[in-house]
């Protein structure tokens, strides 16, 4: 997507494997220490209107995602065919892939790369924002339907927790559909769902994905995302590239173990109902077995 009104960040992905919809701002603002944040979070400022300083992985970490993506690399490719080959059947060329940033964005890439490896299908793939109490980054989801005005906008994440973000991504949605009279499809697309809150998942077992152990020097050395108050109002929400951390990427080596193992899935797609009464009754009995009494919603 070529757009003269912003800057957008680069990324250590290969070519357009992941297009960041996202303002570079590595120059324009200063991370914070963790002090610094906490202090702004509590004088009623929102966590993503500021950024602190990422802090480097140790050896031990990294042998353990090595491990784990090397050891895993064959059921994260199985689970990645379940899910494009259930989103071909249902929409064929005619959809974008709309990854949310980060975590979403190595699991979008690896579905990218797994629809040309099976099906010959280029699928246009952009990461993009989401801020939780802040939503969508509606600037990103105009010009990406406005480049690609009949496809389906797919949502990507790696997994779901206790479910923010897909909440999140469901009230955005909504509010950004009545203010565009659009329809877009709020459905968050994931590889693996403990939470039971997504209708298109791989699989409800709660397995760790390796991407998940690292940050930025995962996703194309690309910060946690930004939202500036006083953003233009045409501007995406922002980032910042992290150069200090070249020598410690593996975005491109996860990806590539990974499409390795690609190969057609003997299982189809996992068909569970969305339940959004598991997570809170998983949260009651653990109260109740560690003796917490705080109230969860």
């Amino acid at each position: 997507m070529t757009n003269t009104k912003h800057n957008l960040i680069h990324s250590t992905y290969y070519g357009d494997d992941c297009i960041f919809l996202l303002e570079d701002l590595t120059n324009k603002i200063t991370p914070l220490s963790v002090e610094e944040k906490e202090a702004y979070i509590r004088s009623g400022g929102n966590y993503a209107e500021v950024i602190s300083k990422e802090d480097s992985f140790d050896d031990h970490i990294i042998e353990i995602f090595k491990e784990l993506t090397l050891t895993h690399a064959y059921q994260i490719a199985d689970y990645v065919g379940i899910i494009c080959n259930h989103l071909y059947k249902k929409y064929g060329n005619d959809m974008v892939f709309v990854s949310l940033a980060r975590a979403g964005s190595p699991v979008g890439v690896l579905m990218k790369r797994y629809m040309l490896w099976r099906y010959g299908s280029d699928i246009a793939h952009y990461s993009i924002s989401i801020v939780r109490d802040r939503g969508i980054d509606e600037n990103a989801l105009d010009d990406i339907r406005n480049q690609h005005p009949e496809k389906e906008l797919c949502f990507i994440d790696g997994w779901t927790g206790r479910g923010s973000i897909t909440f999140e991504l469901k009230k955005a949605v909504e509010q950004y559909n009545q203010s565009r009279s659009a329809h877009l499809n709020s459905d968050l697309i994931v590889l693996m769902d403990p939470a039971h809150l997504s209708k298109i998942a791989a699989t409800k077992k709660d397995i760790c994905l390796p991407n998940a152990c690292l940050n930025s020097t995962i996703c194309g050395l690309v910060s946690r995302t930004i939202f500036l108050k006083d953003k233009n109002k045409e501007s995406y929400h922002g980032a910042i590239f992290l150069k200090e951390y070249k020598d410690q990427d593996y975005t491109n080596w996860f990806i590539q173990k990974i499409s390795k193992k690609f190969h057609e899935p003997k299982e189809s797609m996992i068909a569970d109902k969305v339940d959004e009464k598991y997570v809170p009754s998983v949260y009651q009995k653990l109260s109740e077995d560690f003796g917490v009494l705080e109230k969860t919603k």
